[in-house]
Order: C-alpha cells, then structure tokens, then sequence
C-alpha cells in the first residue's frame, strides 16, 4: 500500500509569536510542517538567513513549499520590517517558480498595519504567478476543521 504523499508546508515565527495554532492547522491539513523559529536571543538577520536556508533547502530537494506562515511578534522597527519582506519574498518567490501556493502573515496588534501593509505590496508583486497572499490578525486564524 502506498503511503500518502504529505505536502510541504512552512512556519517562520519571530520569537514570542504564537504559532502552535498555525502548526496544527496545517497538520490537520496533512502538510509536512517544517518550523523555523527565532530563538530568544538571536539576532533578526541570523534568523533571516536561517529561514531562507530553509527555504533554499526545500526547493533544492524538490519539494518547495505549497504553503507558508510567517507569524510576526509586534516588533515594528526597521530591520524587523525589512527581514520580514526578505523572508516572505523568498518564500513567494520558491511558490511562483513552483507554479503557486500559499503565503499567510500573521500580524499582532503592535504589527499589524505593517504586515497588512506588506501582503498588499506581494499581492501586487506577484500578481498571475499563482502565488496567494493573506494576512491575518492573530488571534483569528481560522481553526483547523
């Protein structure tokens, strides 16, 4: 008998964001979750460039993501601002030369105009590459059915 083929899913969440919610939905959804999650300490561009090495390695296994989370953690200075339009335009970009999928960013209260702000500036980036981009207020992420 074969074994069902799980598609491949991805979470990048800053530090102190509640992304259990998210990893369970997908779950239920059977995706293959690989989490990439900003340790306490570390410095927003080590965790940038762990998520892109996440992203770079699934691509290259043949297996980009069909659906990613990037959960935000209220932090709204510049170089947080900045790493989070890296990082989900890396993972945007992996979906488009995949044929599609899906981009969510989960905003909290202190980043939300900032991430609403950025899913309309990708919605319009990525316009016919089949690449679909939300954003969501933590808190209101639809539960797993």
């Amino acid at each position: 008998m074969a074994e069902a083929v799980q598609t491949p899913a991805l979470i990048v969440a800053e530090w102190g964001s509640d992304w259990v919610e998210a990893a369970r939905r997908l779950i239920a959804r059977g995706h293959c979750v690989r989490l990439v999650v900003q340790a306490r300490r570390e410095p927003i561009a080590s965790f940038a460039s762990r998520a892109r090495a996440a992203v770079t390695n699934l691509e290259s296994t043949g297996s980009p993501p069909a659906h990613a989370i990037y959960v935000g953690a209220g932090r709204v200075g510049r170089e947080e601002t900045g790493v989070r339009s890296t990082v989900v335009r890396t993972v945007a970009a992996a979906m488009a030369r995949a044929g599609g999928g899906t981009v969510e960013l989960v905003s909290s209260p202190a980043d939300r105009h900032g991430i609403h702000a950025l899913a309309i500036t990708l919605r319009e980036l990525l316009t016919h590459t089949g690449v679909e981009v939300r954003a969501t207020d933590g808190g209101t992420l639809p539960r797993a059915a």
